[in-house]
């Protein structure tokens, strides 16, 4: 059975736990989008930065800026 964890966080000894890495990046998207900027400009700003995403990639799209906006794993 495969799960899906949400960017930011990871496995380890069985348990999730945040990763600390990529956590910052889901914070800087929410700093940007707090700040009045686009989907479609953050996802330009993490390209240009080289950020990796979820995936590995560093190419970013608002669709996947937009999922971790949406994504109630991170309210709190």
């Amino acid at each position: 059975m495969q799960t899906h964890i949400p960017m930011g966080y990871k496995i380890s000894c069985g348990k999730g736990e945040i990763d600390k890495e990529k956590s910052k990046t889901v914070k800087q998207i929410y700093r940007h989008y707090l700040a009045g900027k686009t989907l479609n400009q953050i996802a330009k700003v993490l390209t240009k930065k080289g950020v990796s995403n979820a995936n590995n990639n560093t190419k970013w799209t608002h669709g996947a800026v937009t999922k971790i906006l949406e994504n109630t794993q991170y309210l709190g």
